[in-house]
Order: structure tokens, then sequence, then C-alpha cells
């Protein structure tokens, strides 16, 4: 009798090695993708908060121009501003895009009709697109300027 495995034992152990390996390893790369796409969406609300926060608290609005700080931080995404004004919070919201960039700044239209003359409102809101990596992430905060 001889000692060892045959060929057929052999090439049984290594198919099944090959499928376990494959198997495993497309589940690593799940996780993998899961886990960069929520690095990605942590970065986004990282961004959108501090700079949101930072909108309520160092804008000013003058009853027809909403001026917003710049951005300090992108996190690499491509940013759109857009704001909006009504005077109470069952009126709906028409947003329009501010001009300006991330390093300077914004300066955004907003006024709000009382009768048939333009007048400040009383909320305000900004909206914030962010994109990168294949995603768009949108955040919205109101406040009474």
């Amino acid at each position: 009798m001889k000692k060892g495995f045959s060929l057929v034992e052999l090439l049984v152990a290594l198919a099944i090695f090959g499928l376990l390996s494959a198997a495993i390893l497309s589940g690593l790369l799940g996780v993998f993708r899961v886990n960069r796409s929520a690095g990605l969406e942590t970065r986004a609300v990282v961004v959108a908060k501090d700079y949101l926060e930072r909108a309520r608290r160092e804008s000013t609005y003058n009853g027809t121009t909403l001026t917003l700080p710049a951005l300090g931080q992108t996190g690499g995404f491509s940013v759109t501003v857009r704001a909006a004004g009504r005077m109470d919070p069952g009126d709906p919201l028409t947003f329009t895009t501010c001009s300006g960039s991330p390093g300077t700044g914004y300066s955004c239209a907003v006024s709000c009709q009382q009768g048939t003359s333009p007048t400040a409102c009383r909320l305000v809101a900004v909206e914030l697109t962010l994109q990168g990596g294949g995603k768009t992430y949108t955040f919205y905060r109101e406040w009474a300027p």
C-alpha cells in the first residue's frame, strides 16, 4: 500500500478550495463596496452639516438678497447651492440657484410676495447638493433670518 493522495483526490480538494475562495472573495468585494459608499455618504453629511449650520449663523439677509459664507471644505464634492424664502411654514418653496463659488461664498436672490409687491421673507431655506463618486446628496436647512 502506498501512502499519499491520488491525483483525483487532489483535484477534488483543489476544486473545493477554489469554489470556497471565490465565494469568500466575492463577499469581501461586496463589503469593500459598501464600506466605500458609506464613507462617501459620511463625508457628504459632515460637509453639509458643517456648512448649513455656518450658513444659518453667518448669513445675512437684506430682504431681497441672502448672502451665504464660503464653504470652508468641499470634501471633494462638486457643490450646488439654491435658496428660497416663504412667509409661513405652509407656503410652497421655489428654489433658485445662487451665484458664487465654494471658496468665495454665495449670493442668492430671495424675496416673497405680499400682495403685488416683493417683501422680505420670514423664513429662508438653503438647499445644498453635493455630487461625487457617482452619487448625489441633497441637504436642506430652513431658518428665520
